[in-house]
């Protein structure tokens, strides 16, 4: 009796482990559409909706704004389940010195078309087509803003960025493997190997891509300028180990800040008079 009780819980343990995982799977690939809303009134300066189209046809929905003048943009690349709003505030501070800052919803986020978010792996194209819209009105510094799911898309489009003048990236992560691993290790306590082999082969199936092929950290040797690369000392989802090796990995010149007490969160709301003065002094620098 007590064999069958044993086994019968097993297939039911069995039976969870393979629903939650194809679930987790799933509603980790699928869209997260959310309504943003009208530019807001108050910004630096008049701040325009645009629309921008990817090489292959999604048509991302984003906000413009460029001072009286002014030759210097920032294209801004906000988190996995975010939208534009999430980089608002830093476009506010960047508009503010006197740059022109683009931040637009990702695929799959917000207000823009996309069924499915692959965390940097397609969103490369979201950001090219940013970069494209700025040369068009006339910007000839570029820099581009990225965090989390942002920075690792700008290194998967690192060999593609030739006229960028600097980057940062906020808690960016170095391989998607990793990611799923760290993701693993915060909910469950037990590493992705164990927990998370049959999610990582549901995610291959839905994104249409191996997870091993998705390595922003092997990309960022290609960006052919500075790189600021930021974390939180705290971060549970890209842990410190993990940023110092995407630091080792990039060219000089480049600049590290672990942010003390940090998670993997807001790091200008974390800090924001240090965030000010490191990042501006960042941009002004080589922008």
């Amino acid at each position: 009796m007590i064999w069958k009780i044993t086994v019968l819980l097993g297939l039911v343990c069995a039976v969870v482990f393979v629903a939650l995982s194809f679930h987790f799977a799933r509603t980790h690939a699928e869209a997260l559409p959310s309504r943003v809303g009208a530019p807001p009134a108050d910004f630096p300066a008049p701040m325009e909706s645009v629309i921008l189209t990817t090489e292959d046809g999604i048509k991302l929905h984003g906000w413009y704004a460029a001072p009286p003048g002014s030759t210097r943009a920032i294209v801004l690349l906000h988190q996995y389940g975010g939208n534009r709003l999430s980089m608002l505030s830093r476009a506010r501070l960047f508009c503010a010195r006197g740059y022109a800052v683009l931040l637009y919803d990702a695929r799959g986020h917000g207000e823009s078309e996309g069924e499915t978010i692959s965390l940097g792996y397609r969103e490369r194209s979201d950001l090219l087509a940013a970069l494209d819209f700025l040369r068009r009105r006339g910007m000839t510094s570029l820099a581009c803003v990225g965090w989390s799911q942002g920075g690792s898309t700008i290194m998967m489009a690192a060999g593609q960025l030739p006229d960028v003048r600097a980057v940062v990236l906020e808690s960016a992560f170095d391989t998607f493997a990793r990611a799923i691993d760290r993701g693993f290790r915060k909910h469950t306590g037990l590493p992705g190997w164990l927990t998370g082999w049959l999610y990582t082969l549901r995610t291959e199936q839905l994104l249409g891509f191996p997870i091993e092929a998705f390595r922003p950290i092997d990309h960022i040797a290609d960006l052919a300028c500075p790189v600021f690369v930021i974390s939180g000392t705290e971060d549970t989802s890209t842990w410190a180990s993990d940023t110092l090796e995407i630091y080792e990995a990039a060219q000089e010149p480049k600049e590290l800040w672990m942010v003390p007490g940090a998670d993997h969160q807001d790091l200008y709301a974390f800090a924001p008079t240090e965030y000010e003065r490191r990042v501006l002094a960042f941009l002004e620098r080589y922008l």
